[in-house]
C-alpha cells in the first residue's frame, strides 16, 4: 500500500484553479473599466483664437482670468461662454479653459465666477471648482458632481487657440 501524493478531494485542483483565475480576471476587468464620463453641458462649438501679446493678467499666476461671452463674428464660445485662467502646468504660460456654465445647473444663464485664486464659484448652488491645476473639479462640500467642462488649448507663437 503506498501513499499518493495526489489526493482527489484537493481544493486546488486544475478546474477550481482555472475557475479563480477567471473570477479575478473578471473581477479586474470591472473595476478597471471606469464609466464614460458625460458632461451635463452640451457640446456647442468652440473656436476662439486671441493674440496673447495684448492679455497681461493670463501672464502670472495671480493674474484675472479672462472671460468671454460677446460672440464677435466666426467666434463660438460654448454654452455659457469660455473661462480662460492661468494656472499651474507643463505649458508656458500655463493656460486652461472652461466652459463658464454650472454643470449642476446646466443653464447658459447660470455662470460660474472665477477668482485669482484658482477657483470659481457657481453663485445659485454655491459649488466650488477648482481651475488652478486645469481639472475643474468641485471641492469637497460642493453639490455638483460633475466638474467644470473644458476645453482644449493651445499655444502657437502668440496666438492662442481654444477648440473642443
Amino acid at each position: 500500500m503506498g501513499i499518493s501524493l495526489i489526493s482527489t478531494d484537493c481544493k486546488f485542483s486544475r478546474g477550481n484553479i482555472l475557475r479563480t483565475i477567471f473570477v479575478v480576471f473578471f473581477c479586474f476587468c470591472c473595476l478597471a473599466c471606469e464609466e464614460e464620463y458625460t458632461s451635463p453641458i452640451p457640446d456647442l462649438p468652440v473656436s476662439i483664437s486671441f493674440n496673447l501679446l495684448f492679455e497681461q493678467d493670463l501672464k502670472n499666476l495671480t493674474g484675472f482670468p479672462k472671460i468671454i461671452r460677446e460672440q464677435p463674428i466666426g467666434m463660438r464660445q460654448g454654452f455659457g461662454g469660455v473661462l480662460i485662467v492661468h494656472g499651474v502646468g507643463d505649458t508656458d504660460p500655463p493656460l486652461f479653459a472652461f466652459d463658464l456654465a454650472c454643470p449642476h445647473e446646466a443653464d447658459r444663464s447660470v455662470t460660474v465666477i472665477p477668482d485669482s485664486a484658482g477657483k470659481a464659484r457657481c453663485p445659485k448652488c454655491g459649488s466650488v471648482f477648482v481651475t488652478l491645476w486645469g481639472t475643474g473639479m468641485p471641492e469637497g462640500q460642493s453639490v455638483s458632481r460633475y466638474p467644470l467642462k473644458s476645453y482644449r488649448l493651445t499655444i502657437q507663437n502668440t496666438t492662442c487657440l481654444i477648440s473642443n
